[in-house]
């Protein structure tokens, strides 16, 4: 690692803990110094767990991406940053991201009648309370409780996603990741120790959802045990798929159906609301692009209602949201990746096992050399694009939101790229365009600017003017 330049700090001992505090203060500002020093390059920083490999460039990113399992692990790198064995319990057995990446992303269109109707109703219960009056809301936490509430609809269905103690529970899973993430800053042999200590508010997180989540899971299972797979009414959202596809027994039991559930929400609901309220904020910043946006919306609810094609329509919402997710992404870096062994890169880069690797993602975004004007917010970008190629080989899909590209990085790249995308962006767009058809907005004296997260960070508040939209 000697031989990776450093940024941050010395790559001395204890001269390195110092970058590590850096790294959690100015973390995003030290990923854009070393791209900028070493692009085309690997570069390194300290973080609080362990010497971190920064990669650069198309060539380097495509072959971290394409790496293998057995070289450069996506899966052992998340285990080992959020340390799921402590954080959920050793006897999780975790399906959900196949569930998401078959069947719910396969029953979208069907998912949508739910969605739509849960949307209006959450926004009416945190929106209307003003009238026609102009009223300042933290959008933070609003979009926090609706996304929650949509999100839950087709996650575990009514009545249970709308009861505000399961959402209040379910807009905590940030400290999921927070605890992981502490625990994986001890050494290994003191992490069961401090974890007794360290997870008593997750484990007893886990234990409220078991006890909200255990009278709907025994009525499902005992209509599974009575009538098999199929039967009158029988519900269709995440927790009877996990249900129906589970491999065992074990996997069909109270607590282990919670804790998918609960993987689930941590995964989505924090990363779709902050992406949602970053939004809004652009739409805030920049109201004059609001007008095109409703025309479009309006011509496709009128074609096609609220259905996937009539989402899949909206291209200019399509890429207001992408352009969203470029200039304010959730993470600095993406592609997280573990070394299982050492690995030297084909520019002969020399990373030995242990070591976490990623890519500069939001320094990429902001490569002018990438995207011109690059520090400027242009919400038709990829929908010009997208007219350009309309043509050519894809009709200009690769310019959508949810088309991954060593350019754009917001959902990862290539076989671990993020399943729920499809899902996630399909959700956000409706509620964009339900918003924009039902509210006015401007922006909030409080309204701080934004920047780049830790996918478990909400960041600082953003705070929103709304009324009923005026005619």
């Amino acid at each position: 690692l000697r031989r990776i330049p450093t940024v941050g700090s010395s790559s001395l001992p204890f001269l390195s803990l110092y970058g590590a505090y850096k790294f959690l203060r100015n973390g995003s500002e030290m990923f854009q110094t070393g791209y900028d020093k070493y692009k085309g390059c690997c570069f390194k920083i300290a973080s609080p767990i362990s010497w971190h490999v920064v990669v650069s460039g198309t060539p380097l990113v495509e072959e971290l991406r394409n790496a293998s399992e057995e070289d450069i692990s996506f899966h052992n790198a998340t285990q080992e940053l959020l340390q799921f064995k402590y954080v959920m319990g050793p006897e999780i057995e975790s399906y959900h991201a196949a569930i998401v990446r078959t069947q719910l992303t396969n029953k979208i269109n069907a998912t949508l009648p739910d969605l739509h109707d849960e949307m209006g109703l959450a926004f009416a219960d945190a929106l209307a309370r003003n009238g026609n009056d102009w009223q300042t809301i933290c959008a933070t936490d609003v979009m926090h409780h609706v996304v929650c509430r949509v999100s839950g609809r087709v996650f575990v269905g009514l009545p249970l996603c709308a009861n505000k103690e399961y959402c209040d529970l379910m807009n905590k899973s940030a400290d999921f990741f927070r605890a992981g993430f502490l625990l994986a800053m001890f050494p290994e042999w003191l992490r069961p120790v401090v974890s007794r200590y360290s997870l008593r508010s997750t484990r007893a997180q886990i234990n409220r959802a078991e006890n909200l989540l255990r009278p709907l899971i025994m009525e499902r299972l005992q209509m599974h045990q009575t009538y098999g797979d199929h039967w009158q009414e029988k519900p269709s959202d995440v927790l009877q798929w996990m249900i129906d596809t589970a491999a065992n027994e074990k996997q069909r039991t109270v607590h282990s159906l919670t804790l998918n559930v609960l993987n689930l929400n941590n995964a989505a609901i924090q990363t779709t609301s902050i992406t949602l309220t970053h939004a809004l904020v652009q739409l805030a910043t920049h109201p004059q692009y609001a007008q095109p946006l409703r025309e479009e919306i309006d011509i496709a609810l009128r074609k096609d209602g609220w259905t996937k094609t009539g989402i899949v329509n909206m291209r200019k919402l399509d890429s207001f949201l992408k352009e969203s997710m470029r200039i304010t992404g959730l993470s600095t870096g993406t592609l997280l990746r573990l070394a299982m062994k050492d690995y030297t890169f084909a520019d002969g880069t020399f990373i030995p096992k242990g070591t976490f690797v990623s890519a500069a993602t939001r320094a990429i975004h902001h490569d002018k050399d990438i995207y011109s004007d690059s520090e400027e917010f242009r919400p038709f970008r990829f929908y010009d694009l997208r007219e350009k190629d309309v043509e050519g080989v894809g009709k200009g899909a690769k310019h959508q939101v949810i088309s991954t590209s060593t350019e754009f990085l917001a959902f990862g790249h290539g076989k671990h790229a993020c399943p729920g995308r499809f899902f996630a962006v399909t959700e956000i767009k409706a509620m964009l365009a339900h918003f924009l058809m039902e509210y006015d907005v401007k922006l909030a004296p409080e309204t701080k600017a934004l920047t780049p997260t830790a996918s478990w960070d909400r960041g600082s508040k953003q705070y929103i003017m709304i009324r009923k939209r005026q005619f």
